[in-house]
């Protein structure tokens, strides 16, 4: 094997948050196989899980780390890829030809500049800690008060939040039997159902592919009178689905 290659916490998967070990145990692995560590922090880099990058919280160092969206926050697109010096020395005597079209874009290389210095003047990072772990704490208060969230996974704002129809048996909320004209039916589809009734309200909700995991990922800027308005109206929505379907509030 030449290099092992993951996201630190993967988003897709539903927000896999893993043990406090697995990571530092990957990382011994690979140095001792010889295999370089590459992280896919695309989507928790910069601030995202309340560290600049995501491997901070294991204190590991990989050996190539791949970059983009909150590079730029959005404004211009932009992907970078990081190395460590025993690389950039290899590639510098070897040579390494990856020159695109559009490499080194001066317009987006400028802003991802101003928005890494944006970063650091405005504390972004610690403000994402902190306003991630009150999102996360008051998710689960919520979580206590309604059982179809079967559970919370969270570290800073990439936050997953698990909808069950049982949380003992964990069965997902949407029923396994619906057909393909059911699923998009609010009538017969509970995730249906509280997709549209939040948008109806004004929240968006998406969730992860194949799974009744609502996916949160706030902008790294919200404040707290916005985290409880979308709080409020996600607990009313799974109130108002809990009725619709007659789910217990306890199990």
């Amino acid at each position: 094997m030449a290099a092992f290659m993951a996201e630190p916490v993967s988003c897709y998967a539903g927000m896999a948050v893993p043990p406090k070990e697995y990571w530092p145990m990957v990382r011994r692995i690979c140095n001792e196989k010889g295999i370089l560590l590459i992280l896919d922090e695309v989507m928790t880099g910069f601030a995202r899980t309340g560290k600049m990058f995501a491997c901070e919280h294991w204190d590991i160092v990989p050996d190539i780390m791949t970059l983009a969206k909150g590079i730029t926050a959005g404004y211009a697109p932009l992907g970078a890829t990081v190395v460590t010096k025993r690389l950039a020395d290899y590639i510098a005597e070897r040579g390494f030809p990856h020159y695109y079209t559009y490499g080194g874009h001066a317009l987006a290389c400028a802003t991802a500049l101003a928005v890494i210095d944006y970063y650091t003047k405005e504390n972004v990072v610690e403000k994402a800690a902190k306003m991630g772990n009150y999102m996360t704490k008051e998710l689960h208060a919520m979580e206590e008060r309604h059982h179809v969230i079967g559970d919370i996974r969270a570290l800073g704002f990439m936050i997953g939040v698990e909808l069950v129809a049982n949380r003992q048996t964990k069965e997902p909320l949407e029923p396994k039997n619906l057909t393909k004209e059911q699923i998009g039916d609010p009538k017969y589809n509970p995730i249906a159902y509280l997709q549209e009734l939040a948008l109806d309200k004004g929240l968006a909700l998406a969730l992860a592919p194949g799974t009744c995991i609502i996916r949160l990922l706030p902008t790294l800027v919200i404040t707290k009178e916005q985290v409880d308005e979308g709080l409020k109206i996600l607990e009313d929505v799974i109130a108002a689905v809990e009725k619709r379907f007659n789910l217990p509030k306890k199990q």
